[in-house]
């Protein structure tokens, strides 16, 4: 059943499957929407060209489209617009097309990107950027959910030459997202690592811890380090105008959250007015106690309210007693938004019916009399199947010709059988004659077609 919703706020998010693709690659350009709506995605080349993806009509969830990488080289920019009802939201990244495959990642110790796009270690050193500090070595990359959390430990060491004024020259040292909406990036995607006057030589050491949260959508991702001597950080952000290039410092690889599914039911599922139902419900992941659930109703299956937020236990069962106010038809469903490592869903619609209380008493009323009436026809039927005639013939042939004409349908499977069985024996015995033989054989498996059918 085709459902339309409108509950909750619109959101969304879009990234290329990856950052950097080599002409004649397949590019994947995932979505995320969090309700039904549609969505249109528009691609914008160097020169301004452009290719346009729907509109389509999604569900709430992680969609994809697919393209080919190929000229003008350079980056692109992608705008998903989604719109459901008077909600619209706008989301945009970028990927590059490149002729050959770059590097992907610097070795620490290295220098910084400009914004020209030069790596510059003159007198600026990353000595480390690393995603666990515990373990051997720089961790360059790390994986994550949609949404989860990650540190990074970036420890740096800058300095002015002299042949600048030392003194004077003020540096900027910043952390840019790849998966930034824009360029120059806004606050949300770039992390101000160093803005001051380091002097000359040895100049300043420094480490800094950031907490980054990762894309929404499954995708590998990239930071930079990057350095400019400006008179203010808001001017130095300023000069980094165009998507930067791989390679990078650091890689985050968002995995795709696991699938889960509810099973929804309405027990029971016809009731009177007045009365309540139970709603059941079990999404099939084992979740943090107290995961929220939404149970929605309808009473056309287009436009669903919520009708209740219930918490589900650590195995995923949630319960909840509704007495409905009106007489009619339900429409009931379930949604789970899901977690860092699971993905949101929806059970399937069930269907409530909610009858007056003259028609619920009627209907019961039918059904016992029914009931009563199966139960009298059952004794009645019984007792013919005992009957006996008052005076059976005392030849046999005779009591079997009344039988056939007064008694045949209160005979059981076996008997007809052995009747049969009977009449032939008393044929080759020559106590009967062919026509009534014929006669009653033919009754007898009438009726033994009748009762085997």
């Amino acid at each position: 059943m085709p459902v339309t919703e409108t509950q909750g706020t619109l959101e969304i998010h879009v990234s290329a499957d990856k950052y950097e693709y080599v002409v004649g690659e397949t590019v994947t350009i995932r979505f995320f929407i969090s309700v039904d709506c549609e969505v249109k995605l528009i691609v914008t080349r160097p020169d301004q060209s452009t290719s346009i993806y729907g509109p389509y009509n999604v569900s709430a969830g992680t969609h994809s489209v697919t393209a080919t990488a190929w000229y003008p080289l350079g980056p692109r920019r992608v705008v998903s617009e989604a719109w459901s009802g008077r909600l619209k939201q706008n989301a945009t990244c970028h990927f590059i097309v490149t002729k050959e495959k770059q590097q992907e990642l610097y070795s620490t110790p290295t220098g910084g990107r400009t914004h020209n796009g030069n790596i510059y270690n003159s007198s600026l050193l990353l000595l480390s950027i690393d995603f666990d500090p515990n373990a051997p070595g720089d961790q360059q990359a790390t994986s994550a959910y949609p949404g989860e959390i990650v540190s990074v430990r970036v420890l740096y060491w800058v300095w002015t030459p002299s042949i600048l004024r030392p003194e004077t020259v003020r540096w900027e040292l910043f952390l840019f997202c790849s998966w930034t909406p824009q360029w120059p990036p806004p606050p949300s995607h770039y992390f101000l690592i160093y803005d001051a006057t380091p002097g000359s030589y040895p100049g300043t050491q420094g480490a800094n811890t950031f907490s980054i949260q990762a894309p929404m959508c499954p995708g590998i991702y990239y930071l930079w380090f990057a350095c400019n001597m400006n008179a203010s950080s808001e001017q130095a952000l300023n000069n980094f105008k165009t998507p930067m290039t791989l390679p990078a410092h650091a890689k985050v690889v968002v995995k795709q959250r696991q699938p889960t599914a509810i099973i929804l039911e309405a027990s029971p599922s016809s009731i009177a007015l007045g009365e309540d139902t139970t709603l059941n419900g079990n999404i099939n992941v084992t979740l943090s106690e107290g995961a929220k659930v939404q149970i929605w109703y309808s009473t056309n299956a287009t436009t669903f309210s919520k009708l209740v937020e219930v918490a589900a236990d650590s195995h995923g069962r949630f319960s909840f007693r509704w007495t409905p106010p009106l007489i009619g038809t339900y429409f009931i469903k379930a949604s789970w938004e899901g977690d860092i490592r699971y993905a949101g869903t929806e059970s399937r619609v069930v269907e409530l019916t909610v009858a007056s209380s003259l028609v619920a008493s009627w209907t019961y009323f039918l059904i016992g009399t029914s009931s009563i009436i199966v139960f009298i026809s059952f004794i009645l039927v019984m007792k013919r199947r005992k009957q006996v005639p008052e005076q059976p013939p005392k030849d046999e042939v005779e009591k079997y010709i009344a039988e056939v004409k007064n008694y045949l349908g209160s005979l059981t499977l076996d008997e007809v059988k052995e009747r049969l069985k009977r009449l032939e024996t008393i044929r080759k015995a020559g106590e009967m004659d062919e026509q009534t033989y014929l006669r009653l054989k033919e009754e007898y498996e009438k009726r033994l077609a009748e009762m085997a059918g």
